[in-house]
């Protein structure tokens, strides 16, 4: 008696041509189960966007401002003879003094008053880094100065001092006193060298923003101290901005595959049971 063939064989069910991939698509969800990969996605996603969350807070840290100070360096002797130069840098403040005075008020002057009022200060606020003075009194057009060298130091509780340097210039223009040399100054400033530094790991950038106007509450880069006049403690601004730090895209990559690499090994194995 011949042995009943289809009871015997292993049969391997063969789909029509015509529903070949819904056959393979409901094969393959019959045999694997995807969901705990699907978990494992969202549970990576959400742990970078934590982590991204966290180390933007950081960078956002609030510091607390000790003091901050400058000094008058390299002045330009280029329209003045040297012997009408002197400054004076001591703990409350910095002050150039230049030029041959044509009356009893005395020679052109800037003063830098270092602050020393410590208060919080936040990344991307400004806040008063100290206080300027310019005396435009009459001097003989020869011994005036073009500019004027200004090396900041700002220091936050917690870090080390950090150092910034900005040139200042001062242009004269035609001024209505009668003394033929006495002009209105106009005062610019522009950073030399770098303006970034690190407090921990977080890299930072300074800038000076500027001559301080409280009746619009505004800050201005240019100063015009009209002709015989003093334009006395004109705040100046300051603000630090956290420098915004690459992500390495490799190493998250590896992160990732590491991870599915490892659900789907779990996957396996759940097969498997």
């Amino acid at each position: 008696m011949q042995p009943n063939k289809q009871e015997n064989e292993i049969r391997v069910d063969t789909p029509p041509k015509r529903g070949v991939k819904i056959y393979l698509e409901h094969t393959m969800s019959n045999h694997l189960n995807f969901t705990p990969i699907f978990k494992g996605l969202r549970l990576i996603t959400g742990l970078a966007s934590l982590a991204l969350l966290v180390f933007s807070g950081m960078a956002h840290a609030a510091y607390t401002f000790q003091n901050a100070s400058g000094t008058w360096t390299q002045t330009d002797y280029s329209y003045s003879d040297p012997q009408y130069i002197t400054s004076v840098t001591n703990s409350n403040y910095s002050a150039v003094y230049w030029g041959a005075p044509l009356t009893t008020s005395g020679q052109k002057s800037l003063v830098f008053q270092n602050n020393a009022n410590t208060a919080p200060v936040t990344p991307g606020s400004a806040f008063a880094i100290g206080w300027l003075t310019h005396a435009n009194n009459a001097i003989a057009g020869v011994t005036n100065i073009a500019n004027v060298s200004l090396s900041l130091q700002l220091s936050l509780a917690g870090y080390s001092a950090v150092n910034f340097n900005y040139n200042f210039g001062i242009a004269q223009g035609p001024g209505t006193n009668d003394i033929q040399t006495s002009y209105k100054d106009t005062l610019t400033f522009s950073p030399v060298g770098s303006t970034q530094f690190f407090l921990g790991e977080q890299a930072y950038s300074f800038e000076l923003l500027g001559f301080y106007k409280a009746s619009d509450n505004n800050t201005y880069s240019t100063l015009i101290v009209p002709d015989t006049l003093t334009a006395s403690q004109i705040p100046l601004y300051a603000r630090i901005t956290a420098v915004p730090t690459p992500v390495p895209v490799p190493a998250a990559l590896w992160l990732l595959g590491s991870g599915l690499l490892g659900l789907a090994g779990f996957a396996r194995r759940q097969r498997a049971a």
